[in-house]
Protein backbone atom coordinates (compact mmCIF):
# COMPACT_ATOMS: atom_id res chain seq x y z
CA UNK A 1 0.00 0.00 0.00
CA UNK A 2 2.69 2.59 1.08
CA UNK A 3 4.61 2.13 -2.44
CA UNK A 4 1.83 2.38 -3.94
CA UNK A 5 0.97 5.52 -2.43
CA UNK A 6 4.34 6.56 -2.93
CA UNK A 7 3.71 6.36 -6.22
CA UNK A 8 0.59 8.72 -6.33
CA UNK A 9 -1.85 5.49 -7.51
CA UNK A 10 -5.28 5.41 -6.78
CA UNK A 11 -6.71 4.36 -3.78
CA UNK A 12 -8.30 1.56 -5.38
CA UNK A 13 -5.05 0.37 -6.78
CA UNK A 14 -3.04 1.09 -3.71
CA UNK A 15 -5.66 -1.25 -1.68
CA UNK A 16 -5.42 -3.95 -4.96
CA UNK A 17 -1.48 -3.86 -4.61
CA UNK A 18 -1.73 -4.35 -0.32
CA UNK A 19 -4.11 -7.41 -1.04
CA UNK A 20 -1.28 -8.84 -4.05
CA UNK A 21 1.19 -8.44 -1.38
CA UNK A 22 -0.62 -10.26 1.66
CA UNK A 23 -1.40 -12.87 -1.18
CA UNK A 24 2.74 -12.92 -1.77
CA UNK A 25 3.14 -13.73 1.66
CA UNK A 26 0.22 -16.07 2.68
CA UNK A 27 0.66 -18.47 -0.38
CA UNK A 28 4.08 -19.16 0.96
CA UNK A 29 5.28 -22.01 3.30
CA UNK A 30 6.67 -20.02 6.37
CA UNK A 31 4.91 -16.28 4.67
CA UNK A 32 8.73 -15.35 3.75
CA UNK A 33 7.73 -14.87 -0.12
CA UNK A 34 9.76 -12.99 -2.92
CA UNK A 35 7.45 -9.90 -3.51
CA UNK A 36 5.29 -9.64 -6.78
CA UNK A 37 7.63 -7.87 -9.21
CA UNK A 38 6.23 -4.52 -9.85
CA UNK A 39 5.20 -4.91 -13.45
CA UNK A 40 3.31 -8.00 -12.29
CA UNK A 41 1.34 -6.31 -9.65
CA UNK A 42 0.59 -3.34 -11.99
CA UNK A 43 -0.70 -5.62 -14.53
CA UNK A 44 -2.78 -7.60 -11.93
CA UNK A 45 -4.02 -4.42 -10.09
CA UNK A 46 -5.01 -3.35 -13.41
CA UNK A 47 -7.60 -5.68 -14.10
CA UNK A 48 -11.34 -5.53 -14.19
CA UNK A 49 -13.56 -5.83 -11.06
CA UNK A 50 -15.07 -8.78 -12.54
CA UNK A 51 -11.76 -10.20 -13.32
CA UNK A 52 -10.26 -8.91 -9.71
CA UNK A 53 -12.72 -11.09 -7.80
CA UNK A 54 -12.36 -14.14 -9.58
CA UNK A 55 -8.31 -13.78 -9.37
CA UNK A 56 -6.78 -16.70 -7.48
CA UNK A 57 -3.48 -17.03 -6.95
CA UNK A 58 -1.67 -20.15 -6.16
CA UNK A 59 1.89 -20.88 -4.23
CA UNK A 60 4.87 -19.37 -5.83
CA UNK A 61 3.15 -17.29 -7.92
CA UNK A 62 5.53 -14.42 -7.39
CA UNK A 63 8.15 -16.14 -8.94
CA UNK A 64 8.39 -15.18 -12.93
CA UNK A 65 9.07 -19.24 -14.06
CA UNK A 66 5.82 -20.17 -12.20
CA UNK A 67 3.70 -16.83 -12.31
CA UNK A 68 2.40 -18.32 -15.57
CA UNK A 69 0.93 -21.58 -13.92
CA UNK A 70 0.03 -20.15 -10.89
CA UNK A 71 -1.88 -17.02 -11.54
CA UNK A 72 -5.73 -17.95 -12.61
CA UNK A 73 -7.86 -15.68 -14.71
CA UNK A 74 -11.27 -17.50 -15.31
Amino acid sequence: FLSATLRGLPLKTRLRHAHLHAAATLTTPGDLATPPARDTADRLAAVDDGTWETLRLGPGWTQAEQAPEEVRIP
